[in-house]
């Protein structure tokens, strides 16, 4: 019978280390956001982590801090915190819709049919 690993491990990640240095993460906080990697709107964890020298596996040294970092709870992946200000769809449906004006376009709408039209000042030097 072959031995389990977890997936997604090569082979060579599976044998015991004779020093390294690892990090021991501590969730401060949890939520939802939009995940870069994954695409949408997933489980999150703010973390902050410790790094420690390890010899045999065992915590030897501390070698400081590791910054804040957003791990989504799908993909696994870290992320900086300013991955937070992004909206998620919750958000998105939150917000109040687009002002209109008497004509019935939207001000945005507007400013980008003004800024796609020619401009009516002449060339000059032709």
């Amino acid at each position: 019978m072959l031995p389990r690993s977890r997936p997604g491990r090569a082979a060579e990640d599976r044998r015991p280390r004779v020093c390294g240095v690892r990090t021991h993460w501590t969730t401060v906080a949890d939520g939802e956001f939009h995940c870069p990697a994954c695409g949408g709107d997933r489980n999150y964890q703010r973390r902050t982590g410790r790094r420690r020298l390890t010899l045999l596996g065992l915590p030897v040294l501390p070698r400081g801090e590791a910054g804040p970092v957003v791990e989504c709870a799908s993909c696994a992946g870290h992320f900086p915190t300013e991955v937070l200000a992004r909206p998620t769809t919750t958000r998105f449906s939150a917000l109040p819709p687009a002002a209109s004006t008497r004509s019935g376009k939207s001000v945005t709408a507007r400013r980008a049919a003004r800024s796609l039209a020619p401009s009516s000042a002449p060339l000059r030097g032709v």
